[in-house]
């Protein structure tokens, strides 16, 4: 899934870059909320990554203490993302094999989409 920046808020990588941090802690809280919802044993954890593109990983750590990786949201150059009109920078959403599969995959996707940009999001 590909998620567009707003084009006013974001025309270069740094401005991108930036936006990182504040989606790390939404992100991160969404996911707190699902788990206790479910009564999960799991604590959400988000961080920042560099390599090898900028990024946001949000996993969990399981009752065993092993960090487990559910999305991976790469920072990507207009080129590099699907082509539309007015070219952007974009989020690349790469999901992880998690126990509850796609619906939190979907779920961490539609909550970086609401933050970013009020809930659109590309397929390609």
């Amino acid at each position: 899934m590909w998620i567009p920046y707003p084009p006013q808020q974001v025309d270069s990588a740094s401005s991108a870059v930036s936006k990182a941090s504040l989606l790390a802690r939404v992100l991160v809280e969404d996911f707190r909320q699902y788990v206790a919802r479910r009564n999960l044993s799991w604590e959400p954890d988000g961080r920042i990554v560099s390599a090898p593109r900028a990024g946001v990983e949000i996993s969990y750590v399981d009752h065993y203490g092993t960090v487990c990786p559910v999305v991976l949201f790469r920072i990507c150059p207009p080129g590099e993302g699907p082509a539309i009109a007015n070219p952007t920078w974009w989020l690349h959403a790469i999901g992880y094999s998690t126990p509850f599969g796609d619906s939190l995959f979907r779920m961490l996707v539609s909550s970086a989409a609401a933050c970013l940009t009020g809930g659109a999001l590309v397929s390609a």
